[in-house]
């Protein structure tokens, strides 16, 4: 069943005044032998554990560790430091985003919004190490048939690569919960739909809550399915949904997760009777989420706790196509609410580069709507012309690798886009711009 559904360099120095005082630096002005992301990762780590990084210094520091970890690309990084370190920097990647996710709660709003960046530029950079260390073939997720294939946390063959939080010793040790939330990113390009337009840009596209029973301890999820709607399944058929990326996340409050959980399963196992009332009340799962802990914390829980705005001044656009507005509750919102814990997080790299193409494809387009202030738009129109642009995009990526044995930076895929002038893709473009 298919559910709707980031480095920097920072040149190795002590901690000194110089660290606030780099200037602005391009690509080609960095020495590939003074690029080092454990170090990276690191003081990111250090400078949590220290609170040099606190509600005063924040935004300074992650202004410039952004700075850094924007510099990813194949020039900076030597080959056999991805071979060689791979895992070293993914391990210490992890644990400086789970640093950064912890201090969360004592930022003011400007700086939340930065540490979101940060953590996805970290999260990009970790899938750029990670499609050099590991050897998985890059395919296109569009072939593949997901419901033949191990299932994430389940199956020992399954081809994601899992990163445990604090709490959880190993991966046997780990057990779903009343109310867990997963949220995972999806393999097409409605799944980069749902994330790229909006600033920071988000990671996942889409999100799944977990049921326990409390007398038999069924685990069930509630998903959205295409043309049905909210659907509950087994737990192993959400896990096989189609996804480069998934994280598991559990509420700090566990009461009153299993009292939304609950809402929500006792809502959706009644859709029969009262499916026209879930349907026009809820027109997503992210809604049905958000209204759930509303009403079960008496309307103390609001989310989402970090507004997120659009890139692209198309309020029309996004309006048409049913993104959520401002102030709704969206799968990637809660990677960064401090309300909740982090548990697992996986990526399956095989399909890392088939995704980034997908992204920097949707991200051109959008790009375009809002140079041409284009008020309307068919999702059915962005699959056409983003086909074109994704096989251009894939040859040119895959000559790259063949040439240098490294993969394009997420930049220099966006650079292969602005630049292409195909006529038959022109012509596409110009029927979406003049519609």
């Amino acid at each position: 069943m298919k559910i709707k559904i980031v480095i920097s360099t920072l040149l190795i120095i002590l901690y000194s005044c110089s660290f606030f005082s780099k200037s602005k630096r391009s690509v080609s002005s960095i020495n590939p032998s003074e690029f080092d992301l454990l170090t990276e990762s690191i003081q990111v780590i250090d400078l949590v554990a220290t609170r040099e990084l606190n509600g005063d210094s924040c935004d300074r520091l992650l202004d410039s560790l952004i700075s850094d970890y924007q510099l990813v690309s194949p020039m900076n990084i030597e080959l056999k430091i991805l071979q060689n370190d791979g895992q070293k920097i993914l391990a210490n990647s992890f644990k400086a985003r789970l640093a950064l996710h912890s201090i969360l709660s004592i930022l003011p709003t400007n700086c939340r919004k930065k540490l979101t960046q940060l953590s996805s530029l970290i999260r990009r950079s970790e899938e750029y190490v990670g499609v050099h260390y590991f050897k998985d073939n890059q395919m296109s997720a569009d072939l593949i048939k997901f419901e033949d294939q191990p299932i994430p946390l389940f199956d020992k063959n399954s081809f994601s690569k899992i990163h445990l939080g604090k709490d959880l010793s190993s991966l046997d040790s780990f057990k779903f919960e009343n109310g867990d939330i997963v949220i995972f990113k999806g393999t097409g390009f409605f799944s980069s739909n749902m994330s790229i337009p909006f600033q920071p840009s988000l990671e996942f596209s889409h999100i799944s809550i977990v049921h326990v029973d409390e007398k038999n301890q069924e685990i069930k999820a509630v998903v959205s399915s295409p043309n049905v709607g909210m659907v509950e399944v087994k737990i192993e058929d959400a896990l096989r949904f189609g996804s480069i990326g998934m994280l598991i996340i559990r509420a700090k409050d566990q009461d009153l997760a299993a009292k939304a959980s609950n809402i929500i399963f006792d809502n959706v196992q009644s859709k029969t009777r009262n499916k026209s009332k879930i349907q026009k009340m809820h027109s997503t799962l992210d809604e049905l989420i958000s209204d759930a802990y509303y009403n079960a914390s008496n309307g103390e829980f609001i989310f989402p706790e970090i507004h997120t705005s659009s890139n692209y001044d198309q309020r029309q656009a996004i309006e048409q196509n049913r993104y959520p507005k401002d102030k709704l509750m969206m799968a990637s919102k809660l990677e960064f609410d401090s309300r909740f814990n982090i548990l697992i997080d996986s990526v399956d790299y095989r399909f890392i580069r088939d995704s980034w193409r997908k992204d920097a494809v949707m991200a051109e387009i959008f790009q375009w709507l809002s140079k041409a202030n284009a008020s309307k738009f068919a999702l059915s129109s962005l699959k056409k012309i983003g086909d074109s642009l994704l096989s251009y995009l894939e040859k040119s990526d895959m000559q790259y690798f063949q040439k240098n044995e490294k993969w394009m930076s997420y930049e220099m895929l966006s650079e292969m886009l602005a630049k292409y002038d195909n006529e038959k893709f022109l012509e596409l473009k110009k029927a979406i711009l003049e519609r």
